[in-house]
């Protein structure tokens, strides 16, 4: 997945490989914290996609994410293409409030 270039892109992930060849300008790691903290973070941060790891065990709520998804209305699920090891992926676009820029990946 490349990440247009009209705006920086920040990736929220567990480890930095995947925002790098995904030409991300900007990099940021889950916070350790409570759910309701992680969604505040997200804007806070200007994380605008989260990248979820099938298997990953990290926090109860990064658990709870991948099992029942991000639970707040600016999270989109994206369907990811077919690609080998796509399906250990689960990726968010996070809107933020009074986003102005539209962010395509290419995919």
């Amino acid at each position: 997945m490349g990440i247009s270039k009209i705006v920086p892109v920040k990736i929220m992930d567990t480890s930095i490989p995947l925002a790098f060849h995904a030409d991300a300008n900007l990099f940021s790691y889950f916070p350790y914290c409570s759910g309701e903290i992680a969604i505040q973070y997200l804007d806070a941060a200007g994380v605008d996609y989260i990248v979820l790891r099938r298997g990953e065990h990290f926090t109860r709520y990064y658990e709870d994410w991948l099992a029942h998804g991000i639970p707040d209305q600016r999270a989109e699920l994206l369907q990811l293409p077919s690609f080998p090891g796509a399906d250990k992926f689960v990726v968010y676009r996070w809107h933020h409030r009074g986003q102005r820029f539209s962010i395509e990946p290419r995919l």
